[in-house]
């Protein structure tokens, strides 16, 4: 039995390799940390509501990643560092109120939208100037020092985030 879930799990790996695009929503994790590193062709990954998620593993090593999405995690305090993340064109983090930082913004070349809303705690976020954003919008993130300098959006007659294919996440 034991040999059969090991199978099990080395399939079930085997397979996450190949996922471009990964959904959660309302998970209980029996690990408190998420680990990415093995899907290295992802190319979107959202999560939303997986409350006992406190720890994101493997980021750096998504280089195909453009999407990436974290909503209403309560317990997320920390990510890996984002700078790698060469082609991300969206991010949006919301409603984790235990997340400190996010780290390596001000490399992410690739970024058009950047959204961080509602994370109460976090104290730190690098500088985005140099970046040709689109849009930036930083809000209700009490204790991040000089937050509205993080907020500008082009006036294109977009509001933030309408892109259609992923409107219902931005």
């Amino acid at each position: 039995m034991m040999q059969l879930q090991k199978e099990q799990r080395e399939s079930f790996l085997w397979q996450t390799k190949r996922l471009r695009h990964l959904e959660m929503r309302t998970c209980e994790f029996s690990s408190r940390a998420l680990r990415l590193s093995h899907m290295k062709i992802l190319e979107e990954v959202n999560l939303f509501r997986c409350s006992l998620l406190v720890e994101i593993w493997g980021l750096e090593e998504l280089g195909s990643l453009c999407f990436l999405l974290i909503v209403d995690c309560s317990s997320m305090e920390r990510m890996s560092n984002l700078s790698k993340l060469r082609k991300l064109r969206k991010l949006r983090v919301g409603e984790c109120p235990k997340l400190r930082s996010v780290e390596g913004l001000n490399h992410l070349e690739s970024l058009q939208k950047l959204w961080i809303h509602d994370c109460c705690s976090l104290e730190s976020l690098a500088d985005t100037s140099n970046l040709r954003l689109e849009c930036s919008t930083i809000e209700h993130c009490e204790r991040l020092p000089n937050r509205n300098s993080y907020c500008r959006c082009h006036d294109n007659g977009d509001s933030v985030f309408t892109d259609p294919a992923h409107a219902r996440y931005f």
